[in-house]
């Protein structure tokens, strides 16, 4: 079978573009269209008084958009989990770009990706646990 062949530039800049579309979105919902207030309901917390497993995902956003990573992590750490899987894969397009070569992408199996999901429900655990035994992690995280 004939393998496709793909512009590296093309592959990296349909991906840079579509970053900058969630971080403009991200930027222009956060301050220009709700006025830097979030809101932080969750379903969830009101029918189980358990965190879901996405809690605290927003706030850590919008710590994160206040360059704050100290509490983002307090609050969420999956999401710079995320941030940094996303700059991996960054590096490797641009290594692809100045290579003039798709190997880099195409050696990624995508092995890494697990770790997100792992990361998620583990922090969901351990998060509850704390919660159940009297440490909340979202009001400690309102010291920084």
């Amino acid at each position: 079978m004939k393998e496709r062949k793909y512009n590296s530039a093309y592959v990296f800049w349909v991906y840079l573009l579509c970053h900058m579309l969630v971080i403009g979105a991200s930027i222009l919902a956060r301050y220009l269209l709700l006025d830097g207030a979030l809101s932080y309901d969750c379903v969830f917390l009101k029918a189980f008084s358990l965190y879901c497993p996405g809690c605290g995902g927003t706030r850590a956003l919008d710590a994160l958009l206040d360059f704050n990573i100290l509490k983002s992590f307090i609050l969420y750490p999956p999401l710079l989990i995320t941030v940094g899987f996303i700059i991996y894969i960054d590096i490797l397009g641009v290594i692809s770009l100045i290579k003039k070569s798709y190997e880099p992408i195409k050696s990624f199996k995508g092995g890494l990706t697990v770790i997100i999901p792992i990361s998620i429900m583990l922090f969901f655990i351990l998060r509850n646990i704390l919660k159940i035994s009297g440490i909340d992690l979202v009001e400690l995280a309102s010291i920084f």
